[in-house]
């Protein structure tokens, strides 16, 4: 039998939260408004993802109109505008404090586990004891490197978005941009801005031999159907992607 290390019990409540991003908060609202006492834990601070794992250009996808949380909604003078990072993390922090959310921040949990018939939370500041766990900590909080980029020269610089800033940041040289979704997007545009040589890689590769086959061992698929968007626009209808 293991025996675990004697902690403090920090407090006891109905259900903890874990996470004060959006989610976590807006469960927490739905949860007063149902008389359920609860607390929400947070590695760091409120809105946390967003004043430290972003970029500092970022803007969202949908218009500040879209922007609605359980009893609390946009109310600036830009409707149809799109909120920069700074507003976000200002509209969250605003429903936190509109709703006077529980938090605990700077509280880190290291383990859920069932204990004597509740829930045991540890934490780095001691443990909680509830009777439900709502787990809102983010969809994409952990980083998946494939192995092959150990191979990648060190001299070559890689970076993720959560570590990505802003162009400044970069080594002097070209820039080779992989995946065309909403993220990649918007930083291949903000790295074309700034007059920087850039490749902008999306999956689909047509053809062996194609460059965009490196791009695909960094965290896409090799399909059919490739599309290099840069200097060389033939590249994209080409049999073969072209862009060196």
């Amino acid at each position: 039998m293991i025996k675990r290390a004697a902690q403090s019990v920090a407090g006891r409540t109905d259900a903890v939260v874990i996470g004060a991003g959006h989610s976590g908060l807006a469960m927490s609202r739905c949860l007063a408004a149902r008389s359920i006492n609860h607390v929400i834990l947070e590695r760091g601070e409120i809105a946390n993802s967003w004043r430290h794992e972003r970029w500092d250009s970022l803007r969202l996808l949908t218009p500040n109109w879209m922007s609605t949380l359980p009893g609390y909604d946009y109310v600036g003078d830009d409707p149809h505008g799109y909120m920069s990072m700074q507003e976000v993390i200002g509209f969250i922090s605003g429903y936190a404090h509109a709703s006077s959310a529980p938090v605990r921040t700077g509280t880190t949990v290291t383990s859920v586990e069932l204990y004597q018939g509740c829930f045991r939370i540890v934490t780095d500041r001691g443990e909680w004891r509830c009777r439900a766990v709502v787990v809102a900590s983010g969809a994409f909080n952990v980083l998946v490197v494939p192995a092959v980029s150990k191979a990648v020269p060190e001299k070559v610089t890689q970076l993720t978005p959560r570590h990505y800033r802003n162009p400044q940041q970069l080594e002097p040289g070209g820039v080779l941009v992989v995946g065309a979704s909403a993220t990649g997007v918007q930083l291949a545009d903000e790295i074309r801005r700034a007059r920087r040589p850039l490749r902008h890689c999306r999956r689909r590769c047509q053809g062996t031999g194609c460059p965009v086959a490196t791009a695909n061992r960094f965290g896409t698929r090799q399909d059919a159907g490739s599309e290099c968007i840069g200097k060389n626009r033939r590249s994209t209808r080409g049999q073969t992607c072209r862009c060196p």
